[in-house]
């Protein structure tokens, strides 16, 4: 759409102008500037992105539930510094009808998940765009609105996303009658049905869920406002309050104060995963937290991801670290979906296994939280636990701003030097986990007792990595640890016992396949 004032006209190339009912055509000098600007700019995309910062959004939707569809009407608030133009990211379902601007000209032009938006001059200051959209978000072959269920998770790019800042927003939910919606922030619902959400903090991403026969009921933990959205919503405050209570606690006291302003919960039945925004998490009511990791697992990602920000997938690993890091602190068992997604990791088809380093947010939750939960654990075992929390106190001195993979090598670099960042390429930097073969040859000593000939080959990859060995005799073992670094170590061991066998990593510390012993 082109713009001039208030008037807009149609323009697709190659094809006659089609003016609206109220609408009358450019002219001049500067019709003819932005009507060579819109049909050449997408041409190639300049080398360098242009500053563009989102201030604040605004969203007017209409779910369509029945037709699986939705209509929304968006305010975008931007600031620039000599900017011509801006990218925003898009669901390549969704498709914007209309795009104008409160001050000015703008075009704009869709290409799958990129709708870039062109200025009549460079933006220099604060600048509010709006646009109508209307589609049908799918996350793959499912969808996302449903007649039974409603869920626009961040990831899927439901409304348009610009950067990953920190911004104000408001939410406004049209959905059928016997509906409730949950959102970001205290909700309320207005004389004329439809859902306001206005958090009172700036939030980073949004997500709405909405389905029949839930309720909303609120609570608190540790002076924060808990908002409850489910089947039979009152009955569950107090289950969720003394589930979420201590892990809140406990990450306000290891990071910092919880970011937002209130923690929304919400229990979807029919609901296919999880969905996370700023101060939000919706589950399948299923899958509900019952026991204080599972809530620990649906808070991590508030302050890893929600409130430091970050440039990657890799923060959500780190997430599910830090919630399994609170499992063991109180001695409970892991979070549940963090264990199920270690397991789905060794089932993993190799071709969708990536380095976290380059992990998208199409990447398997197995890869993700599975293996980046013990990843994390494995960075923090090499470099020691107190260098380790520097580097997460480094992190928490950038939020909330948008911290780099490249942020996170310095911060681990300045903390533990060379060995700290080996230990960070071998576990985020590289696909796959070590696995090891392990060869045992014995003989009788020149001296007496006996010689252990050790081979230890790296199958997948030169890991630096403590391995714990363990040779068993009758009755009897010599245990100790060691660190590899190659893809083959050999090692001598002169024992007054016969060894009949050999373990490697017999607790269980390493995060690798299980060893290939041979004893020929």
């Amino acid at each position: 759409m082109l713009f001039d004032g208030a008037q807009a006209v149609r323009y697709l190339p190659g094809m006659p102008i089609r003016p609206d009912t109220t609408a009358r055509p450019i002219s001049g000098f500067l019709g003819i500037a932005a009507l060579l600007l819109a049909t050449t700019v997408f041409a190639e995309r300049p080398a360098d992105t242009p500053d563009v910062r989102l201030v604040a959004v605004e969203i007017d939707v209409r779910l369509r539930p029945e037709l699986r569809t939705l209509e929304q009407d968006v305010r975008l608030e931007l600031e620039g510094r000599g900017a011509a133009w801006v990218d925003l990211r898009l669901h390549p379902g969704l498709v914007v009808e209309r795009c104008d601007s409160e001050s000015g000209t703008v075009d704009h032009r869709q290409a799958g998940e990129q709708v870039r938006v062109v200025f009549d001059r460079p933006l220099d200051g604060a600048r509010t765009i709006r646009l109508r959209i209307t589609g049908h978000p799918r996350d793959g072959a499912d969808d996302r609105i449903t007649p039974d269920w409603v869920g626009l998770d961040p990831d899927l790019d439901w409304y348009p996303r610009v950067g990953d800042a920190l911004h104000t927003g408001v939410v406004r939910v049209r959905v059928d009658e016997g509906w409730t919606v949950g959102g970001p922030g205290e909700g309320r619902r207005e004389p004329d049905g439809r859902w306001v959400f206005r958090p009172g903090r700036p939030v980073r991403e949004l997500a709405v869920v909405a389905a029949p026969g839930m309720g909303v009921a609120t609570g608190e933990v540790v002076k924060t406002p808990l908002r409850v959205v489910a089947p039979g919503a009152p009955d569950r405050v107090a289950e969720l309050e003394a589930v979420f209570s201590d892990p809140i606690a406990w990450f306000s006291g290891a990071l910092a104060p919880y970011p937002f302003d209130g923690m929304t919960v919400a229990l979807v039945p029919g609901l296919p995963e999880r969905i996370e925004g700023s101060g939000f998490v919706a589950v399948p009511d299923v899958d509900r937290p019952r026991t204080r990791p599972d809530a620990a697992s649906m808070l991590a990602g508030q302050w890893h991801g929600q409130w430091i920000g970050a440039d990657g997938a890799w923060i959500r690993a780190l997430a599910a670290w830090h919630a399994d890091a609170y499992a063991r602190d109180r001695n409970l068992e892991p979070p549940t979906d963090i264990a199920r997604a270690r397991e789905r990791y060794f089932r993993l088809d190799a071709a969708r296994d990536v380095a976290l380093e380059d992990a998208t947010r199409s990447t398997s939750d197995a890869v993700v939280r599975g293996k980046g939960a013990s990843a994390t654990e494995m960075i923090r075992s090499s470099i020691g636990p107190r260098r380790f929390l520097r580097v997460l106190d480094g992190l928490v001195a950038l939020a909330p701003g948008r911290v780099t993979f490249s942020d996170l090598r310095a911060l681990v670099r300045s903390e533990s030097g060379p060995g700290g960042v080996r230990a960070l390429e071998d576990w985020f930097g590289k696909a796959g986990v070590p696995r090891l073969r392990v060869t045992l040859r014995v003989m009788d000593a020149a001296g007496g007792g006996y010689r252990a000939d050790v081979r230890i080959e790296q199958l997948s990859g030169d890991y630096a990595i403590p391995v714990d060995v363990v040779l068993l005799g009758p009755g009897v073992e010599r245990r100790e640890t060691i660190s590899i670094a190659e893809t083959t170590t050999d090692l001598v061991y002169l024992v007054d016992f016969e060894p009949r066998r050999i373990e490697i990593d017999p607790l269980g510390r390493l995060f690798a396949r299980p060893a290939e012993i041979v004893v020929p």
